[in-house]
């Protein structure tokens, strides 16, 4: 029995959300960053959602400086894609929401918010400068999920995904580029204080890096060779075969998809290939040839089964089902109600 279990773990592979893998890291950065980005966030639009009156007056001061959409965006913390609006938002009502809090009499105004934007000296533009990081850096984690959680997205090009990813930090922090607007508000601040941002920021990009690298193996002798197998090109067989066996395989005849593999070859750059996706090629595969390709198919079938992240699960319940329905929802409902939604 002992000797089972082993077996079984062997031939286990880690599938873990990479999205939240991504949404933790720029949590465990942004946690060390001088300023509180994130809960400047939190506090202004709490200043404002339980006050119609605050509400009212804020949009008055967008009618008088001819500011459109003023409506600041809530961020849930368990929504690794709502930060990154609400930061955009409050940079777009930046000028706005300083005019605000600086009408406000220090005892009206939340002491983290007038520290913010009330307080004198350069509190309100290292803020800014922070968000517009933010604004910057995070878009390149919130484009990477969006990725991820494409329908047409799959696990064979999960590893070039990543690998981009990590390559772009890794330039930023070689040369020092912390986003356009950011880098030209560090030019007009005094040494010291560029200075102390600049390191500030080349933390964070290293913070995440590593966070990153921890969880994930970016290393060519990962799992995730497996992006050879997306037949976007044409490999030799012996790429082809590693990949494979990376995949842990028991039923596979290797001989015989040696022999199958030839005539993929012959296929795979013919022009109704191209611009088409890995699963577009393995079904046109399959379709247009009266090989049966019986070892190329349980190839497909098994690296088309790894999930990227479990976004489709999560979403199929927030956006249909209240906490309440979810725990007192049976089998059979859950396999009707989806079955309306597909």
């Amino acid at each position: 029995m002992e000797n089972t279990t082993v077996f079984i773990k062997k031939n286990i592979i880690a599938a873990n959300c990479l999205a939240h893998i991504l949404y933790n890291a720029t949590r465990f950065a942004t946690g060390k960053l001088e300023l509180d980005v994130e809960n400047t966030v939190l506090k202004v639009y709490n200043h404002f959602s339980i006050s119609a009156k605050r509400t009212a007056q804020l949009k008055e001061f967008c009618e008088f400086v001819d500011v459109d959409n003023c409506n600041l965006l809530r961020h849930v913390v368990t929504r690794w894609l709502s930060v990154l609006p609400s930061i955009d938002r409050i940079l777009k009502c930046w000028e706005v929401l300083k005019s605000y809090f600086q009408s406000l009499a220090e005892e009206e105004c939340p002491q983290v918010l007038w520290k913010c934007f009330g307080d004198e000296g350069n509190a309100c533009e290292l803020l800014e400068i922070y968000f517009f990081f933010l604004s910057h850096t995070l878009k390149l984690f919130s484009d990477t999920i969006e990725a991820l959680e494409a329908k047409s997205f799959s696990i064979i090009s999960v590893f070039k995904l990543m690998a981009e990813l990590k390559s772009k930090l890794e330039r930023r922090i070689k040369d020092c580029f912390f986003g356009f607007a950011v880098n030209t508000k560090l030019s007009q601040l005094t040494p010291d204080v560029s200075k102390k941002c600049e390191a500030d920021f080349i933390v964070f990009y290293e913070r995440v890096i590593k966070y990153l690298s921890d969880r994930y193996d970016f290393s060519e002798n990962s799992f995730h060779k497996v992006s050879k197998l997306s037949l976007t090109s044409a490999i030799p067989f012996g790429e082809f075969c590693d990949a494979v066996k990376a995949c842990n395989f028991q039923d596979i005849d290797m001989d015989e998809l040696y022999e199958e593999y030839g005539m993929v070859e012959a296929i795979i750059n013919t022009p109704e290939m191209v611009d088409s996706h890995s699963e577009e090629r393995y079904l046109k595969l399959f379709s247009k040839s009266e090989v049966s390709f019986t070892n190329v198919k349980k190839v497909s079938a098994y690296i088309f089964s790894i999930p990227c992240s479990n976004a489709h699960t999560t979403s199929f319940f927030n956006d249909d089902f209240s906490l309440e329905k979810q725990e007192k929802l049976s089998a059979s409902g859950l396999s009707q109600s989806r079955a309306q939604n597909m």
